[in-house]
């Protein structure tokens, strides 16, 4: 004779939970995961009205003929065993938008003196641990100079293309299309993200290469491709130690990954 079973489930407090993520019920289980380990952001937000004129600039120019000396602007610090997978800049509501400007006596340069001149976003990676007590910044802290991706030397995480405009305009601003204030304004909400894609032959765009830091380091600002005109030429002098500083408020972030030890 056949016979139906009916099972029924009673989900009163009498009735019991078994965790099978606890090693007490299952020997086996998996480790917990933490949010790091699948993923998180390095940011700094830096409005350049609040920092010294000393600590802005990014280049300074002699005689039109090239960049005579470029700092480097440090604006994330990168912990040991990271890899950053792309560098993001914002613009931020209400604040003035991300640029730069070049400052001086003349107010204006020939194009041919910096004809490819931008900045990059660029990485300086430790190749021993910061805590040890051999440690040294200048012997084991690496910048990456080399071009990945078609990104230019130094700027693995892309580039801020630059104006060159010529000895009626100042230059050295942002080019066109590279990023629009967040307000009434705004005609294209994508522009509210600096454009740092370099762009190739074709159709082609480049795109940021990640960067693994196993000893940590920096994310910095620098500038890139910095060409020479002729020192004879009559407007050479125009730029005569002008100098590139950023202004506006700028929020960069990195997306990130974690290797545990």
């Amino acid at each position: 004779m056949a016979v139906n079973y009916k099972v029924t489930v009673d989900n009163t407090s009498a009735s019991k939970t078994f965790d099978l993520t606890s090693v007490d019920i299952n020997p086996s289980a998996a480790p917990t995961s933490t949010p790091r380990q699948g993923g998180f952001t390095l940011r700094n937000r830096i409005n350049f009205t609040n920092v010294s004129a000393a600590n802005r600039k990014l280049a300074t120019f002699t005689g039109g003929t090239a960049a005579t000396s470029g700092n480097l602007l440090r604006v994330l610090q990168v912990p040991e065993r990271v890899l950053i997978k792309d560098v993001q800049i914002f613009a931020v509501k209400g604040e003035t938008v991300p640029g730069s400007v070049l400052v001086g006596t003349a107010g204006g340069f020939h194009a041919s003196h910096l004809t490819t001149l931008a900045i990059g976003i660029g990485v300086e990676q430790r190749s021993k641990p910061e805590s040890s007590s051999s440690y040294s910044a200048i012997a084991h802290l690496d910048m990456q100079l080399t071009a990945q991706d078609g990104m230019g030397a130094g700027a693995p995480f892309g580039e801020i293309a630059l104006d060159k405009a010529g000895d009626s305009g100042v230059g050295c601003t942002f080019t066109a299309g590279q990023v629009e204030a967040v307000d009434t304004s705004m005609t294209e909400p994508n522009l509210a993200r600096v454009v740092t894609e370099v762009a190739g032959t074709g159709s082609a765009i480049y795109h940021a290469a990640p960067q693994y830091f196993p000893m940590g380091g920096y994310v910095y600002l620098g500038c890139t491709n910095v060409n020479g005109g002729s020192a004879s030429d009559a407007s050479a002098s125009k730029i005569n130690s002008d100098y590139l500083t950023l202004t506006g408020t700028w929020e960069i972030q990195a997306d990130c990954t974690y290797v545990p030890e």
